[in-house]
């Protein structure tokens, strides 16, 4: 790999950090409280590198073009073009909320890998690194045990999964189990180490990083994380130990399989192996719908972070079934058809064309023996993390350091461009590297800002404090007015307002304030959702005209989501107020058959049945 220079020091510190701080960041002042934070401390480290860059001219030199670079290169045109051409580009752009993958967070996982190839990653470095991420993971790991444990020291108002499931400073057993797939061999490196205490810090993060791990109660993070193990055993020709632990690992799924269940009849473990039929009937179902969104566009998909809104227009009616029409999917769980739906079949191909460029590339060179155990244990985790993938979703947190690894692999294996391992920088990337700073700058605090609005909007509303909520909401859609999570709880609390008073001001402003909501995300069933909903209710408070209103925007609604159950009983109910009952009943029939356990919808359609007393026609 070389030996290491004074002027990439500062980005070589500045990857540590980044792979230290961010997995364990999260912030409690947040509503975001581990995904924007960890997004927002990404980019605020990321806007030093990049100054440090376009000041110094390290990290953006010229150098001789090679496969990787190109492979590259067409990756970021590729994932650019897919944002021009997406049917929401502002979700494009800056990602969905709470998951943050668009256009910013590619440029930015990006500019890691072409700064962290740029760095001379002496063995030296690489044992740093190897002991920066096995301490982290081992931190991460014991919060995350203590969660299993039912002994949290931070008690979390909302958890949207079985209890007793880890997730850490994730916020998320899934997105925990990804990250902890990549620092699994990490650790296991370390116990191969000379030095005694780096095998003692190499054996303690293991164990706890493989509790960790089973705690999750993830089943691709369970068979990520043995491949990775397996990977790495086999990288190293320990063939003896690799069957070891196939057998063992049998062993241990057939205990848990047979005896467990009888012992502990409920335990998370024998559920999670044993399986329920409905969560791998729906994963099957959302992989079909994601081979049609692929059909649809298979150039440049449907835009980085749009597979949500693309996804409910090819909802099937057995998939809403099975999930009682209660949500959508933002991914399809499964990377490489997440990628090709999102970015195109071209980016797909591009994507692990260079993944496979770089671990080949690193994997053929000639290594000293110290640099090819830790070349050996990054390529191992880049393998399980890609093989998780295969079932579950990318995350930024663990994304990012998947991008520092293959970044520190595209550097030893030389095929990155030698740009960055001297000054002279290439006149034309300082200005977009200072720009693209400040915008991540910018975007940082702002998005930020707003969201600490945003949470202090949401418990002002919950105590009963209306009027300070309301503010707070409007202070929240002034700093960041392209969120779209904020003007829908903004205005469902005007529109509960004005539901209380009565007052046709109040449900005109309700009106705008969606009308606004509309405007931002166009592509969104429930922008159109909600609308509908607002002129219903206004329109019984004294303006029957804005029935016809709420009817077409509910509908608009409808064929963005065939499949809104809440949407087909709101339309059902403006059909009511239309005096037009046989079509209610279709519509009510159709939401009730969607999700059997909806009360309301139920009760208008015995309304509408008992006002039609015969057979109703079919809606045009």
């Amino acid at each position: 790999m070389g030996r290491s220079t004074a002027d990439d020091r500062p980005n070589y510190l500045a990857i540590l950090i980044l792979a230290a701080a961010v997995p364990l960041f999260f912030w409690p002042g947040l509503f975001g409280v581990f995904s924007l934070a960890k997004a927002s401390l990404f980019q605020l480290i990321l806007a030093v590198m990049l100054v440090y860059a376009g000041v110094t001219g390290v990290g953006l030199g010229r150098g001789r073009r090679q496969p990787v670079d190109l492979l590259f290169i067409g990756l970021a045109v590729l994932t650019m073009l897919s944002t021009l051409l997406s049917e929401d580009r502002v979700t494009a752009v800056f990602g969905r909320y709470g998951r943050y993958e668009g256009l910013i967070t590619y440029a930015g996982f990006f500019t890691v890998f072409y700064l962290v190839a740029g760095i001379e990653w002496s063995a030296d470095r690489l044992r740093r690194l190897f002991v920066v991420v096995a301490v982290v993971g081992t931190l991460a790991a014991v919060y995350g045990l203590l969660q299993a444990a039912g002994i949290d020291p931070l008690l979390w108002s909302e958890v949207r999964f079985e209890a007793r499931r880890a997730f850490s400073t994730f916020g998320n057993p899934i997105i925990f189990a990804s990250y902890l797939t990549l620092v699994l061999p990490i650790a296991f490196v370390l116990i191969g180490e000379d030095d005694r205490r780096m095998k003692v810090l190499g054996l303690i993060a293991t164990a706890l990083i493989a509790l960790a791990l089973l705690a999750t109660v993830t089943r691709a993070g369970w068979v990520a994380g043995f491949a990775g193990i397996a990977v790495l055993l086999l990288l190293q020709g320990r063939r003896r130990i690799l069957a070891v632990l196939i057998v063992g690992t049998i062993a241990a799924l057939l205990l848990t399989a047979t005896v467990l269940p009888r012992i502990s009849p409920g335990n998370e473990l024998s559920r999670a192996v044993l399986s329920r039929r409905g969560s791998i009937d729906e994963r099957i179902e959302t992989w079909g719908i994601a081979f049609q969104l692929i059909a649809e566009r298979p150039l440049f998909g449907h835009g980085p972070d749009n597979f949500r809104s693309a996804f409910s227009r090819h909802d099937t009616p057995s998939r809403a079934v099975l999930v009682q029409g209660g949500k959508l999917v933002d991914n399809a769980h499964n990377h490489p058809l997440q990628l090709a739906a999102s970015l195109g079949v071209p980016a797909l191909f591009a994507f692990y064309a260079l993944v496979a460029l770089v671990l080949a590339g690193s994997l053929t060179r000639e290594q000293k023996s110290t640099e090819s155990r830790y070349i050996k244990g990054l390529v191992a985790a880049i393998i399980a993390y890609l093989i998780g993938l295969l079932f579950t979703v990318d995350n930024l947190g663990s994304g990012l350091v998947f991008w520092i690894f293959l970044g520190v692999l595209g550097s030893s294996s030389v095929v990155i461009a030698q740009r960055a391992r001297s000054r002279g920088a290439v006149p034309y990337a300082i200005g977009p590297a200072m720009v693209f700073a400040v915008v991540l700058v910018v975007l940082a605090l702002t998005r930020a800002g707003a969201d600490s609005l945003y949470l202090k909007a949401k418990n002002a509303n919950q105590a009963g404090r209306n009027p300070e909520a309301m503010e707070l909401f409007e202070r929240a859609v002034q700093l960041n007015p392209t969120e779209s999570t904020y003007w829908e709880d903004y205005g469902l609390l005007q529109l509960n307002k004005a539901l209380a008073t009565g007052s046709t001001d109040d449900f005109a402003e309700a009106d705008r304030i969606f009308d606004a909501l509309v405007e931002i995300a166009p592509g969104s069933t429930d922008s159109w959702m909600l609308r509908g909903q607002g002129r219903l209710f206004a329109g019984r408070h004294g303006d029957p005209l804005l029935f016809s209103k709420a009817r077409l925007d509910l509908e608009r609604s409808l064929v963005l989501w065939p499949q809104n159950a809440a949407a087909l009983y709101l339309l059902g109910e403006a059909h009511l107020s239309l005096d037009e009952p046989d079509a209610a009943v279709v519509w009510l029939e159709r939401a009730v058959g969607i999700k059997s356990e909806f009360p309301e919808a139920r009760q208008a359609l015995m309304e509408a049945r008992s006002v039609v007393g015969t057979e109703p026609a079919t809606p045009e």
